[in-house]
């Protein structure tokens, strides 16, 4: 394991805005099944349940899952993505129980599709549709040893945990700061390593079977901070809640000394970055993310001074930078049955407070981190933000780890596809939602880098509806692979259950595959 070091700094937190500013049947499918993958939409994939309770025992719900398998591939499904989930595979360190998946992956393959496995480095429970309640290993965040050339100190409590600006905690996924955040990532990469091995031989040796391997980066096993979950549920005003800004989460010891160095690299000295700031007396431990957090956004500060463009550019390449150490640990574990298997990682699409009448627009992105404000985010000639994210996957995609010459192309998972735009109002809620033209966006950005997008709808409620130019519904996905060429390379629907059963997800779903597969 990789050794960890690290500092211990009191600070004084800064308020840089105060200081600078203001059910399933067997019928027959009413579409004939794909014979090709020739259309737009190369892949046809569904998403299997987050968790199957009763498969030890051949229950109801297996059973079901079972028989919709039968119905997918009649369909003309390609593969069934499936979340490995690190805590339920490996409850001990190094100590693997792979039975659920040498089960579930046996079903799927003999029922003619192939399989795309989801390294789960994330909990589930936390976000909507969650129906189970699977945490990270507890040894994850187990105190760390850190030694040195005196020798090894007494345990450290590890700090790769999320804290928000409300200084509420989070486990659901890893952060990338501070002691532990090395150590998880050779956890991952040890898990991966195994889950190669006892994949690629004997009884389970599916090295022909997997389409691809997509990757967790975060929340949901989405590329973001946790900036509209549970942990802030409890704040007045609830700003983490759908469809308001999101809370920022980048407050933790290990975090606020990362902006702090970050700042002073960039500038050169602290009083270089007192004097880009404009705050005079300036000193290190005054260096901190926003706390002023409302008037942060709502004064503008995040967008109009050079602190909240630095703020929010630095928030964003952590993200990125962590997506990359993450991809990173998954391209050197799969280096050898499963080295020229295909990755993936997944951005989710942050679609409220899109629209320009928005009083804060674009706040959720930033938030969320998949977007800084320190470049022209409302224009095309960034993505609309977007290029960064780009930039990384097109770079894993074409160098790799650096080291050997690339095996694994890099695909990118973008959600919402099934949203439409316009939507000022959602259930109520002032939602100023321009879903489509995000849609549009990231796509425009994917194809300008060379990235091979492929795309998700967000809710599985949402197959229900065939949509309208102001409701949701399959009419907005297939806007999206109705470009020529059409800028997403694949679909994957949330879920399975609601493309085999009875009824229009069925109906569209297979429209869809008769269409742009």
């Amino acid at each position: 394991m990789a050794i960890r070091t690290t500092l211990t700094r009191g600070g004084l937190a800064l308020a840089a805005t105060a200081l600078l500013a203001a059910g399933l049947t067997a019928a027959p499918p009413t579409a004939p099944p794909a014979q090709a993958a020739s259309g737009a939409a190369q892949t046809v994939n569904v998403m299997a349940p987050l968790w199957i309770s009763d498969w030890a025992t051949d229950g109801p719900e297996w059973r079901s899952f079972v028989s919709s398998l039968s119905v997918a591939e009649s369909q003309g499904v390609d593969a069934v993505a499936m979340d490995v989930w690190w805590g339920k595979a490996e409850p001990t360190r190094d100590g693997y129980d792979w039975g659920y998946y040498d089960k579930a992956f046996k079903a799927i393959t003999d029922a003619g599709l192939d399989l795309v496995p989801l390294m789960s480095f994330h909990r589930c429970g936390d976000n909507v549709s969650d129906d189970c309640w699977i945490p990270l290993p507890d040894w994850v965040w187990e105190p760390e040893q850190i030694c040195g050339i005196a020798g090894c100190a007494a345990p450290v409590p590890v700090e790769d945990y999320w804290v928000s600006e409300y200084g509420n905690t989070d486990y659901e996924s890893p952060s990338p700061w501070g002691v532990g955040a090395q150590r998880t990532l050779d956890d991952m990469r040890d898990f991966m390593n195994a889950f190669e091995t006892h994949y690629s031989a004997g009884a389970t040796d599916y090295r022909s079977r997997i389409q691809e391997i997509t990757i967790s980066g975060g929340p949901a096993g989405e590329l973001r901070y946790p900036s509209y979950a549970k942990h802030d549920s409890k704040v007045a005003g609830d700003p983490a809640g759908y469809p308001n800004r999101g809370t920022f989460q980048s407050y933790g010891p290990a975090a606020v000394r990362a902006f702090a160095d970050w700042a002073v690299a960039r500038y050169g000295s602290v009083a270089g970055v007192g004097t880009a700031w404009g705050i005079p007396g300036l000193t290190y431990s005054m260096i901190s993310p926003p706390t002023d957090h409302e008037r942060f956004i709502t004064s503008g500060s995040y967008k109009s001074i050079a602190y909240g463009r630095d703020f929010t550019r630095w928030y964003s390449e952590s993200l990125l930078q962590h997506g990359r150490d993450v991809m990173l640990q998954a391209i050197k574990a799969f280096d050898g049955a499963f080295a020229s298997v295909p990755l993936g990682i997944k951005i989710p699409g942050v679609h409220w407070q899109t629209m320009t009448s928005s009083p804060m627009q674009r706040v959720p992105e930033i938030a969320a981190g998949l977007v800084h404000t320190d470049q022209a985010y409302t224009s095309a000639s960034t993505g609309h933000g977007y290029d960064g994210v780009m930039a990384m996957v097109h770079d894993l995609d074409v160098h790799g780890d650096g080291g050997v010459s690339p095996t694994h192309h890099i695909n990118l998972h973008f959600t919402a596809l099934e949203m439409p735009d316009g939507r000022e109002w959602d259930d109520g809620k002032h939602a100023y939602s321009d879903a489509a033209s995000l849609v549009s966006w990231v796509a425009n950005s994917a194809a300008r880098a060379g990235v091979t997008l492929k795309g998700e709808n967000a809710l599985h409620e949402n197959l229900t509806s065939t949509g309208s130019s102001t409701t949701v519904g399959w009419s907005h996905i297939r806007d999206a692979f109705s470009g020529t060429p059409s800028p997403y390379a694949g679909l994957t629907v949330l879920r399975i259950p609601d493309v085999t059963g009875t009824g229009v997800g069925r109906t569209e779903f297979e429209r869809f595959i008769r269409d742009f597969h």
